[in-house]
């Protein structure tokens, strides 16, 4: 069988960015998956990133980023 779990993380702002006129911004998404068959337990601890920046200055703007657009896909193997 499958399962598919969309995740939509909360953006974390860098405050301290904020005050420059800067935007840095993090999109985390843990996730504790659980399984349980044939009185077995299977668990799966994941985590994963995205982060957005916009930088002011003109010599920190090559580190700008957008986040991944395409889906994060996982495969999950029992044993």
């Amino acid at each position: 069988g499958q399962i598919e779990i969309a995740i939509e993380p909360v953006g974390v702002y860098d405050r301290s960015a904020l005050e420059n006129g800067d935007i840095v911004v993090e999109y985390p998404a843990y996730l504790t998956v659980s399984l349980n068959l044939d009185n077995t337990d299977y668990t799966w601890e994941l985590d994963h990133l995205e982060s957005f920046a916009r930088y002011q200055d003109p010599l920190y703007q090559g580190l700008n980023r957008d986040p991944d657009t395409t889906p994060l896909v996982m495969t999950l193997t029992v044993p």
